[in-house]
C-alpha cells in the first residue's frame, strides 16, 4: 500500500458502491467527478442521479454530454452544506489522522465524527466546551 496523498477520483467508484444499500436518489460531485464511468455507475448501477458540472470542451460521452443540458445548479449548490460541515470538522478537530493503519484510521474518523455531532448538539444547546 502506498500512503501520500492521491486523487479521490481514483477510488471515487469504490467509495460510492459501499453507499448502495442505502439506496441513494443521486449524487452531487465536483467537475473533477465528471468521467463518463462515474456518471454510468452511479446511472446504470446504482439507479440514481449525477449532478456534476461539465467541463468545458466535452465532445463525447453519453451521460457526460447529458450534464450540458441537465444540470441543476440549485441541486448542484446544495453541496455547501456538506463541504462546511467537512470545513468546520477540520477548523475544530484539525485535518490530519494520526493513524497508521486502514482500520485504526477509519475509527479515527469515526470517533472525530461523534465529537463533531457531540459539539454541534452542545452549541445548539449555548453549552460552552473546552475543545
Amino acid at each position: 500500500m502506498v500512503r501520500g496523498s492521491k486523487h479521490d477520483s481514483k477510488d471515487a467508484i469504490s467509495t460510492i458502491r459501499k453507499t448502495k444499500k442505502y439506496h441513494p436518489s443521486g449524487f452531487s460531485l465536483d467537475k473533477a467527478f465528471g468521467k463518463e464511468e462515474i456518471h454510468r455507475f452511479i446511472n446504470e448501477e446504482l439507479r440514481a442521479i449525477s449532478i456534476i458540472p461539465p467541463k468545458k470542451g466535452i465532445k463525447n460521452g453519453k451521460y457526460r454530454l447529458s450534464m450540458l443540458s441537465l444540470f441543476s445548479k440549485p441541486k448542484y449548490n446544495r453541496r455547501s452544506i456538506v463541504e462546511t460541515v467537512f470545513s468546520v470538522l477540520k477548523r475544530v478537530f484539525g485535518d490530519k489522522n494520526q493513524s497508521r493503519s486502514d482500520r485504526l484510521r477509519n475509527k479515527e474518523t469515526k470517533l472525530r465524527n461523534t465529537c463533531y455531532n457531540i459539539y454541534r448538539f452542545n452549541k445548539s444547546l449555548n453549552i460552552k466546551i473546552q475543545i
